[in-house]
């Protein structure tokens, strides 16, 4: 019989056997089981059958309390297309119902065909499609492009320039490190505590964007950022500062988010070889 449950401590051999052969045995997951479940904003539950945990899946809850953020879902192989991903979820959705949140939302990659299934099964609807890489090496990456200067800046600087309405070349939602934060103050200050904001200007216009904060990866840390830009002088901008910033940091290896309209900007660059695995991931999100 299967029970749906709290994760626990002791649950981690297990947790290990469920995500040893994700991402080519690289699953960040196992690094983030002890925050979720020190963080109170995190409910992580797991699926258990005869004594043994099979399937897990966070729930976040971000926004000030507005959205139920839904990560971290990992069914073991040997129990794959059974049904347990479906009660799962659904037991996210009936959760974030009884902690009365408005919306729940989560990210998958474009070419995941069950998470896609998943989201159309419990009525999610695409709000937004970017791309994401992956760079390693970088202590050996010889380019730079510095045609725009970019600045540090802080949350509050951000949301006043949001409410000069100056980002109108920006989502409803500001993407960083696979979660999608609302535009509004609470959660640039909630988000500026994990991160940082960077800036460009040309003349006395906004022409970029940027978030940038570390990322905890299954054998090591990197840095991990998303880029918004109205031109490709601006994006190629960011682009090179968050690579020499995170050269400075000594991270050899970057996470990039970025608009869809620079895929191919991206794509094109020298250095971006037949190694780098990029692809298009898709926000999805429930009114509830």
């Amino acid at each position: 019989m299967a029970v749906i449950r709290d994760i626990r401590k002791d649950d981690m051999p297990d947790i290990l056997e469920i995500s040893k052969n994700v991402w080519g045995g690289h699953d960040y997951l196992p690094r983030h089981i002890n925050d979720w479940l020190k963080d109170p904003d995190c409910h992580t539950f797991g699926t258990e059958v005869d004594g043994k945990l099979i399937a897990i899946a966070n729930l976040r809850v971000i926004d000030g309390g507005n959205t139920a953020w839904f990560e971290g879902l990992r069914v073991h192989p040997n129990h794959r297309e059974q049904g347990y991903a479906n009660r799962l979820t659904d037991h996210l959705v009936e959760v974030s119902h009884d902690i009365g949140v408005e919306r729940v939302r989560y990210t998958t990659a474009k070419d995941n065909v069950e998470s896609l299934a998943l989201a159309k099964r419990i009525g999610l609807e695409k709000i937004l499609e970017m791309y994401v890489f992956w760079k390693g090496d970088l202590l050996e990456l010889d380019w730079s492009y510095s045609e725009r200067e970019v600045l540090q800046v802080s949350p509050r600087d951000v949301q006043e320039l949001l409410e000069e309405n100056v980002f109108e070349f920006l989502h409803p939602v500001i993407i960083h490190d696979w979660k999608a934060w609302e535009f509004t103050d609470q959660s640039l200050q909630d988000l500026g505590q994990k991160c940082c904001y960077y800036l460009s200007r040309e003349k006395d216009a906004v022409t970029g964007l940027s978030v940038g904060g570390i990322r905890k990866e299954a054998d090591s840390d990197q840095w991990s950022f998303t880029v918004y830009a109205t031109n490709e002088e601006a994006f190629l901008s960011h682009l090179s500062f968050h690579l020499d910033l995170a050269c400075d940091q000594q991270f050899d290896a970057v996470m990039c988010i970025a608009e869809s309209a620079f895929e191919s900007t991206i794509e094109s660059l020298p250095w971006f070889t037949d190694d780098i695995h990029g692809t298009r991931i898709i926000l999805f999100n429930k009114e509830l």
